[in-house]
């Protein structure tokens, strides 16, 4: 639940945005979890199945970093479009909202599953959180960035910023290489103070038309 109360908490001074709106993305998240765990995962096993002393890299990219931030990506601009978000803002808290929705449902299976819980709520706590909310603050950044509307060139870069992100960070993290994880996870924790202190200072109104 600790994805969930960061979340909540970061909203609280945005009054502009409805707490529907900010409950619908958490849902979506948490559907998308399922969705890459039970459907989009199995079939990735198969048509990719890990090999011996498989590289992380690989591993990461084809079952976590790709299908998690293309299915993120699909349900905020869905939800982009039957919300009718208008501005950074706005963007920021779909996206954030599906991250935290996913970061809830899956520590809480990583949590159910584990054999030394404690251990794992605090690795999940420390090293999931941020990073799941520093792809959705990359993602929404880029989108609104330029004025707000649908724009092709920018929704590839948005997905290959999140992407790469995810990538180098689960890569270095499932690799052992401590030193890459703590910065890339510096670097998250920075994205995200910087995305969300914008969007509390800025004022509720259009960045452009």
């Amino acid at each position: 639940m600790a994805p969930l109360g960061v979340y909540a908490i970061l909203c609280t001074p945005l009054r502009d945005v409805a707490k529907r709106t900010q409950a619908l993305a958490c849902i979506t998240g948490a559907a998308l979890t399922a969705a890459v765990l039970w459907l989009i995962g199995p079939v990735l096993l198969r048509l990719t199945p890990p090999l011996p002393f498989d590289a992380p890299w690989r591993t990461t990219l084809i079952h976590a970093a790709l299908p998690e931030e293309t299915l993120k990506l699909a349900a905020l601009l869905l939800l982009w479009r039957s919300t009718g978000a208008r501005n950074f803002r706005n963007i920021l808290v779909l996206a954030t909202g599906i991250a935290c929705g996913f970061a809830a449902f899956e520590n809480g299976l990583a949590v159910w599953y584990a054999r030394q819980p404690g251990i794992v709520v605090l690795e999940r706590l420390f090293f999931s959180i941020p990073a799941h909310m520093a792809y959705a603050a990359i993602t929404a950044g880029v989108l609104a960035a330029g004025g707000i509307r649908f724009d092709w060139r920018r929704i590839c870069l948005a997905w290959t910023a999140a992407t790469t992100l995810h990538w180098a960070y689960d890569a270095a993290l499932f690799g052992g290489n401590d030193p890459m994880v703590y910065a890339l996870l510096a670097v998250s924790i920075a994205i995200v103070v910087l995305a969300w202190w914008c969007a509390i200072r800025s004022p509720p109104r259009l960045v452009a038309t």
